[in-house]
Formats: structure tokens, sequence, C-alpha cells
């Protein structure tokens, strides 16, 4: 009965250590900011709009971004902005890192206000 149950002790520890560990030995470090891109954030930005979208009924969801350009970046922050399917025909968009380390995306709007003053100008 004692070989059972420290045969039964050790299984139940392997199995305990591989539950626990099963990510130790995959582990991927975060991706460094310097090392984004523009692309890399499209499904991010996708994402929120469709979040945002969901909790305002006037607010449209992003349904694609095309052709993005960097527009800024430093240490803590890329900035970017983009051809998208939306109310817009612009969105500038960007990743920005606090100095405790948490992450922040946002977006907005790129409005062209000369394009809407030449439109309602007659």
């Amino acid at each position: 009965m004692t070989r059972l149950r420290t045969a039964v002790m050790a299984a139940l520890g392997i199995a305990m250590f591989i539950t626990v560990c099963a990510g130790c030995f995959n582990y991927a470090p975060r991706q460094s900011l310097a090392d984004y891109q523009c692309e890399d954030l499209i499904p991010q930005v996708i994402k929120l709009s469709k979040d945002n979208a969901k909790d305002n009924p006037f607010a449209r969801p992003i349904l694609k971004i095309y052709e993005p350009t960097e527009t800024g970046r430093t240490t803590a922050r890329l900035d970017c902005e983009a051809d998208a399917k939306w109310n817009f025909d612009r969105v500038a968009f960007f990743i920005e890192e606090d100095s405790d380390g948490d992450r922040f995306i946002g977006l907005s709007p790129v409005v062209d206000f000369e394009k809407i003053l030449r439109e309602l100008t007659p």
C-alpha cells in the first residue's frame, strides 16, 4: 500500500509540475516598443473601435485600415496615420508606454477641416 501511495504522490507531483510550468519553457518576451511598426497595431486598433462602437450608438467601427504610415516615434510612443474604411477617411492611432511599463492604445479621426469648409462654402 505504501508503494502505491508513493507512486500516486509522485505521479501527482509530476502532473502538478507540468501543469504549473507548462508556459515556462515557451516563454516569449514582450515585444519592445522600439520594435513595433504601425502595421502591428492595426488589429488592436480595429478591435478598440469595435469595442467603442458597442458602448456608443453613434460610433461606427473601423472596418479596415489601409497603408499605415508612421508620423512620430519616441522611446515611449509610436504615432501612426492611415486611410480607413470608417466615418472618416483617415484615422490616427498610437501606442504609448508609461513609466510603470503599462501600454495604452488610442485612436482618433483625422479631420480635414479645409475640405469640410470647401464643401460648405458655396
